[in-house]
């Protein structure tokens, strides 16, 4: 079998298997193939660093990268047809090891982001967020781990708000995640220098009613944002951070004051995926809105115990099942 058949295969039954993820790690002389499921990575396989590299090959043809390039993280993504011509888009990313490359595979069903209020695990919460960033002009950032649904949120919203106003929505992506013929679309390519920085420029000339950065990672990326943020553009982006709490250390640290940072945030989302018995999936959102981004300073100046996400979900959690028995 021919690997593009066998990787077709292999993504179209993860993908109806419920897996968001899939994982192939060289350790010693095999290759662990992991699939994520229900939020837990579990092993499928293990194949030879033969068949790896074959595989490796292929992705990278597949997305366009560099093909010669094994020393330094690349990141791409594709689209495939499963046998009822439902597409299914591929996001992967390569990272150097000491003894090869590990693959990154993350797989979203199609039309996936269209749905606002379908996606979340408390009622209303989508609403305050989308209000939030329709009526104020500044920067939302939206934080927690990778697979918690932060793509998934994002394009709710922006096509919630293409769908009430014709509004000019642009993105700046790396990948792009999604293709959408409502919105500008930018793909970030940092080997012709087409950088976060200089894709923010590029897409202000545009007035854009909502700017998405698929993420700030890094204090240029910061300070780009940020400059656009104050001037008075509405932006969306994603960061890596613990918690709320740590979007404002992080944003400290890039060497922004707190007066420029409490105008510039419209808005902090930390969110968690949460799966059911039947491992359908919704996301927990812990925000702070406008006004309350002074709290997260107080709380960091003084030390507080900061309530985690964790407690609240768990909290929530508690209300959900309650809920649940009263009704039977």
């Amino acid at each position: 079998m021919k690997i593009s058949e066998k990787m077709n295969k292999m993504i179209i039954a993860a993908e109806k298997r419920g897996t968001t993820d899939i994982s192939l790690h060289p350790v010693g002389d095999k290759v662990e193939v992991k699939h994520k499921v229900g939020g837990k990575f579990i092993t499928k396989e293990e194949i030879t660093p033969l068949e790896h590299n074959e595989i490796l090959r292929w992705v990278k043809f597949k997305t366009r990268l560099d093909i010669s390039v094994t020393r330094k993280p690349q990141n791409g993504a594709f689209y495939l047809n499963d046998e009822n011509n439902n597409e299914i888009f591929a996001k992967v990313s390569t990272t150097p090891l000491l003894n090869g490359e590990s693959l990154g595979i993350r797989i979203l069903p199609d039309k996936k982001y269209e749905k606002f209020n379908e996606i979340e695990l408390v009622g209303g919460q989508m609403e305050e967020i989308e209000k939030t960033i329709k009526n104020n002009s500044g920067l939302f950032i939206f934080t927690g781990p990778s697979g918690s649904g932060k793509t998934t949120s994002i394009y709710s919203l922006l096509n919630k708000i293409k769908d009430e106003e014709d509004n000019n929505i642009i993105t700046l992506e790396n990948p792009i995640e999604i293709i959408d013929n409502n919105f500008i679309q930018m793909q970030i390519n940092e080997n012709i220098n087409l950088t976060y920085s200089v894709g923010i420029r590029a897409a202000m000339k545009n007035n854009p009613d909502v700017l998405l950065v698929g993420e700030i990672e890094d204090k240029e990326t910061a300070q780009s944002i940020m400059k656009a943020a104050l001037g008075g553009a509405t932006i969306i982006s994603t960061m890596a951070a613990k918690n709320k709490n740590s979007v404002i250390d992080r944003l400290l640290d890039y060497g922004f004051m707190k007066s420029e940072i409490e105008s510039a945030l419209i808005g902090i989302s930390d969110q968690r995926l949460v799966y059911d018995e039947n491992n359908n999936s919704s996301i927990f959102f812990d925000y702070s809105l406008d006004k309350d981004i002074e709290n997260l300073f107080r709380e960091n100046n003084v030390g507080v115990d900061v309530v985690t996400i964790e407690s609240k979900l768990e909290k929530e959690l508690g209300k959900t099942k309650k809920t649940k028995e009263k009704e039977r």
